[in-house]
């Protein structure tokens, strides 16, 4: 037996995320969740990216980042 790929509506994800990036960034702001470690790994992983151009070295900070 074949499983099928459930198709994902990338247009409407987008659309989503223009409308309503206001909306999206004021609750990230009141929540307020992202700290601590995660945020650190989160910081190190958008450096790592634009400075090294290590691709592993990046990948292990969002792995790291994803699990704290």
């Amino acid at each position: 037996m074949i499983k099928q790929r459930k198709t994902i509506d990338y247009n409407s994800k987008i659309y989503d995320l223009l409308h309503n990036a206001q909306s999206y960034h004021d609750k990230y702001y009141v929540v307020q969740s992202f700290g601590g470690p995660s945020l650190y790994f989160h910081l190190k992983a958008l450096e790592s990216s634009k400075n090294d151009g290590d691709f592993n070295r990046s990948l292990e900070y969002i792995y790291a980042m994803l699990t704290s």
